[in-house]
């Protein structure tokens, strides 16, 4: 009777040994501000994302380095997908060799650039620990003003006017 309590206390101790060893892994960061400041950037995208329904915001691009050189681009893409709270199919990766990479973030306009330049490289660092990446900022975080396209008609009609001199 007794090696069976015995058993069952050793038994829950590793458990709950295992538990606390793998919420190092979970947390994103060490101190915790960084998953605050993080939750508050998501909830600001989420605000600015209902006030911005209708309209479409400019896309923002920024580079990155591995300089453990472990990390793939679609590794990269969910950690940044995770650290930021948008959706993976706004993150484009481009593998520029060497473990630069270009990013690419699809509507996300001017928060994007406020939340990297604050204490994100360090909530995205966390979460590229699982992959055993450790990220650097190779290029600042810029947004991509999209040129004026033609229209089409004014395309056809260009067309038909060359046709038309000949």
């Amino acid at each position: 009777m007794c090696s069976l309590a015995c058993l069952a206390l050793l038994g829950c101790a590793t458990f709950l040994g295992l538990v606390g060893a793998e919420l190092a892994y979970i947390k994103l960061e060490a101190g915790g501000a960084g998953a605050a400041d993080a939750l508050e950037h998501r909830r600001e995208h989420a605000r600015q994302m209902i006030q911005q329904a209708h309209a479409t915001a400019p896309d923002v691009e920024l580079g990155l380095w591995d300089e453990r050189l472990a990390i793939t681009p679609m590794q990269l893409a969910v950690v940044l997908s995770l650290a930021l709270g948008i959706d993976e199919a706004s993150v484009v990766v481009a593998d520029h060799g060497a473990h630069f990479f270009g990013i690419r973030l699809s509507h996300q306009g001017e928060w994007v650039i406020d939340a990297i330049k604050g204490d994100f490289i360090d909530v995205l660092n966390a979460q590229a620990t699982m992959f055993g990446a450790k990220l650097v900022i190779s290029h600042e975080p810029t947004l991509v003003v999209a040129s004026p396209v033609a229209s089409v008609g004014t395309i056809a009609h260009n067309a038909s006017a060359r046709r038309s001199s000949r």
